[in-house]
Order: structure tokens, then sequence, then C-alpha cells
């Protein structure tokens, strides 16, 4: 009867390990799972590049409806613009009053950049000649 006995313990030991490595697994699985659903699934980042933007270039008639101070002050910005990139495309969206001194101080800025006074001589408004042969020497 020993020997039985003890045969039977063993059977037992060996059943319930197997249950227990069985739970485990189980749990094991059971707490993936529940760990896998709480990270969120990395999505590939989708930028919205907005449609470029066309912006209408308004005259300063069409911005200013007519407002003298908007006006010149529109002009005045024209001219700075004109002045600083050396482009006369903004000299003539102005108005023929005011397009060759525009134009003029596009000249200017070009020889006081360079240094040169023989481009003063290509200046028709003749204070702005004036300002350049005194600026440049």
């Amino acid at each position: 009867m020993g020997k039985n006995s003890h045969k039977k313990k063993e059977k037992k030991r060996g059943k319930m390990d197997v249950r227990r490595i069985g739970f485990l697994l189980i749990f094991l699985v059971f707490v993936y799972l529940v760990v896998s659903s709480l990270i969120p699934e990395k999505q590939e980042e989708v930028k919205i590049v907005p449609e470029k933007q066309v912006q209408k270039s308004f005259t300063c008639e069409e911005r200013c409806n007519s407002n003298l101070k908007c006006l010149n002050a529109c002009y005045y910005t024209e001219i700075n613009k004109a002045t600083i990139t050396k482009d006369k495309s903004y000299c003539e969206k102005l108005p023929n009053s005011i397009r060759q001194g525009c134009l003029d101080q596009i000249i200017l800025a070009k020889a006081s950049e360079s240094n040169n006074r023989g481009l003063c001589d290509q200046i028709l408004t003749q204070k702005i000649k004036q300002d350049c042969f005194n600026l440049v020497k």
C-alpha cells in the first residue's frame, strides 16, 4: 500500500503543476491582451498641407478706396519695396506722377551700393539726382 499511495500523490502533484502552468499561461495571455489594448497603435503622421493660398496683389487704389492717407502710405511702402529689392515692377504699380521718382530711387540705391557716381546721371528727378551726387563720392 505504501508504493501505491506514493504514486497517487505524484500523479496528483503532476496534474496540479500542469494546471498551474495552464492558468499561468492563460493569465499571461490575458495580461498581454490588456496591455496591448492600452498602448495606442502607432499611426503614420499625416501632415495636412493647406492648398497654396493665392494672394491677389491689389493696387494701392484697390486697397485704399480713395483714402488719401492710405494711398500715400501705400505708395511709400511700394517705393520702399522697390528700393530694397531694386525691382522695377513695384514702380509699375504706381501712378505716373510718382513712378519716375520710384525708378530714380532704385538707381540711387544701386549707385550708393556700388559707389558708382555715373549711375547718378541716369536719375531724372533733380532732387534725387542731387542727393545721389551728395551721397556717392
